[in-house]
Order: structure tokens, then sequence, then C-alpha cells
């Protein structure tokens, strides 16, 4: 970059050189901004194990394992903040406030229940199958159309 400021005229010379000051000063940004990051964590974590913080003392959501059970160890590195109303925001479209991907419904109850066709029948589904229906009869209709091109 430093031949294009030699070359380049002198309304053109002065704008380079800023860009080039910027882009110094970015990077010396991005430099002090990570080591003063690892002091703050460190601070931070230190603090949490002096006053024995929980995550909703902070204004994170109560933090869960796979499975659903609140987590018993302190702060965890998947809590989020709680929203007004007591939710928890959807960071990512797709995925659940827990981290784990959110699937859509490839079967629909009479009710409109949904079921993703993953894990164990659920509950709207077990006397329906018992009484002679299949599966195949709850596809949502947009997988239908793409079940009956294979």
């Amino acid at each position: 970059m430093t031949e294009a400021v030699d070359n380049a005229a002198p309304e053109d010379q002065e704008l380079l050189s800023a860009m080039e000051e910027l882009q110094r000063a970015q990077e010396r940004v991005a430099k002090l901004r990570e080591q003063n990051r690892v002091k703050a964590i460190a601070d931070v974590v230190e603090k949490i194990r002096m006053y024995d913080l929980k995550p909703e003392e902070l204004g994170f959501a109560p933090a869960t394992t796979r499975s659903g059970a609140p987590r018993r160890s302190g702060l965890s590195s998947t809590a989020q903040p709680s929203v007004p109303g007591g939710g928890v925001p959807q960071m990512i479209e797709g995925v659940k406030a827990d981290g784990r991907s959110q699937v859509k419904a490839k079967y629909q109850g009479p009710d409109g229940q949904g079921w993703s066709g993953r894990g164990k029948p659920p509950t709207w589904m077990v006397p329906l199958l018992e009484a002679g229906a299949k599966k195949e009869d709850f596809l949502v209709k947009s997988d239908v159309a793409v079940n009956n091109k294979e």
C-alpha cells in the first residue's frame, strides 16, 4: 500500500495515509481488547466464586442440561440473558435457547400437534397407531409431496 501512496495524487495520498493509520489503530485496539478481555474474564470468575453468585442473580436464565434438568454448578457457558417477561431470547433462528437444534415437524396430529419423527412417538400418536393408522398418514403436507416424488 506504500507504493500506492507514492504514486497517488496529493489529495489521494492523504486519504490513503489516513486509511493505513486507521488500519494500524484498529489492529492495536483489537490486540489491547484481547489482552484486557483475558484479565476481565479472570476478574469476573474470581468475583463469581468469591460471592458464590448464581446465573439467575446475574440476569441469566437458569442453565439446563440436554435432559432439560437444571444444572447444579455455577455459571455455565450456555447461560443466556433473560428478557422482560421471563423468557430466554432466541439468538439464532432454528436453534433453541439451550443450544440444541430445532427440528421441523414431520408429522402432524389431528389437532395440529407436531412431531419431528425422532424418538418415541408422541402420546397423541400412540392410540392412533394402535387403532391401525400408519405414521405416513400423519405426514405434513410438504413432506407428502416430497415422498411421492421419490
